[in-house]
């Protein structure tokens, strides 16, 4: 499959899906990002950003999901790993990622070429490939089902 196809699949397939944005002021892509997982999975559940981060004490200062997604989920797993590993993970669902040392980002569908991550930060759908990225991961969660 080429780079184009793939691309414009996903496009298709994540068009449809509100990505939530990080308030300017606030250093919660934690929250962000866990609110998308957590919406994957429950998408009647009635509850924002806010919500989770009142729920777990957890303020603009930065935070943890695990803590969040351990309120939603059997559990939650923390690994590190590369883009093999993030292709493996992806087949059971999204999970959240250290795009830097100081923010995450939830990645949604991976290939050999890259992977396809939601950027609360400004809203955005971008593709990781090794050009752009280094493509090696200290921090990857996602919840136990």
């Amino acid at each position: 499959m080429s780079l184009i196809r793939w691309f414009v699949l996903t496009w298709m397939f994540t068009a449809c899906v509100a990505i939530p944005r990080q308030k300017k002021t606030c250093n919660n892509c934690y929250a962000t990002t866990s609110y998308e997982i957590i919406k994957h999975y429950h998408r009647n559940l009635n509850v924002t950003v806010e919500d989770l981060m009142q729920q777990t004490k957890q303020g603009c200062a930065g935070g943890s999901p695990e803590t969040i997604l351990n309120k939603y989920f059997r559990g939650s797993k923390v690994v590190r790993g590369g883009l093999y590993r993030v292709i493996k993970l992806l087949k059971k669902g999204p999970i959240i990622l250290d795009y830097s040392d100081q923010h995450l980002v939830t990645a949604w569908k991976a290939t050999p070429r890259g992977i396809l991550i939601h950027d609360t930060r400004d809203a955005s759908q971008n593709i990781l490939t090794p050009e752009n990225h280094a493509l090696k991961f200290k921090y990857i969660i996602y919840p136990l089902l």
